[in-house]
């Protein structure tokens, strides 16, 4: 934890709730792939904080959503799950191996310590 509501993962600092974790404790955070947000969705007031530039390691379509493995350096190289709608997909034409900026909403990432 980095701080009051943020928290520290590669070299961002993300918003959060922190309430119950103190700061300097290890934690792991998580979110649900569907609350990952394309940019695009972001900036009309749904998590734009916490944007990060992402690389689509994978993406596979699910019939109505593709399932998208993304990672960042920014994040430590860490992947985690997206979702993003067949509309969107079809809009952008986005494909394995582009770039796609992506918030995290501090409403939608959980903090669970980590055991030493």
């Amino acid at each position: 934890m980095a701080g009051k509501n943020k928290v520290a993962i590669g070299d961002m600092r993300l918003d959060c709730d922190t309430a119950g974790i103190d700061k300097g404790t290890r934690v792991q955070l998580a979110i649900r792939p569907e609350d990952i947000v394309v940019e695009e969705v972001a900036r009309r007031g749904n998590g734009a904080a916490n944007i990060v530039e992402t690389t689509i390691e994978a993406l596979d379509f699910m019939g109505s959503i593709y399932h998208a493995k993304l990672s960042s350096p920014r994040l430590a190289e860490q992947s985690f799950a997206g979702e993003f709608s067949i509309n969107m997909a079809n809009r952008t034409g986005v494909k394995a191996g582009d770039k796609v900026r992506v918030a995290l909403p501090g409403a939608s990432l959980h903090l669970f310590p980590v055991q030493s």
